[in-house]
């Protein structure tokens, strides 16, 4: 019997088991899990502004332990003295939003009412 693991889940895998885990609310875990369940990718300069993830890679990383077969991208940029450089771009691939369901779109909304509470908090 051959054991399909999470990193070898792929679109061209459909019937492979998909049963990620799902991070508490609240954490850095969660907020980025709801942002890619919602079909979004960011970079680490946009994680930490809009997610308050300092190290985007570690929580990719997690979530990826966790189930989530989280891509990494390439996104080109120029840095402030105009040269170029290049940043990842995290996200979730479509089909496992898909996989996700109704239980992955609930879980977001969730998260990103925390989200929504917390930064009212904060000011």
């Amino acid at each position: 019997m051959n054991t399909i693991h999470a990193h070898e889940l792929t679109e061209a895998n459909p019937e492979a088991a998909f049963h990620p885990s799902y991070p508490a609310h609240n954490t850095q875990a969660a907020r980025l899990l709801a942002y890619a369940l919602a079909g979004r990718k960011i970079d680490p300069l946009s994680g930490w502004r809009s997610l308050g993830i300092y190290r985007l890679s570690d929580t990719k990383f997690r979530l990826k332990e966790m189930g989530w077969p989280m891509e990494a991208g390439r996104l080109d940029v120029s840095n402030k003295f105009g040269e170029p450089c290049h940043v990842a771009l995290y996200g979730l691939p479509g089909w496992a939003i898909a996989q996700a369901g109704a239980d992955g779109q609930e879980f977001a909304r969730v998260e990103m009412e925390c989200m929504d509470e917390s930064k009212r908090g904060a000011q």
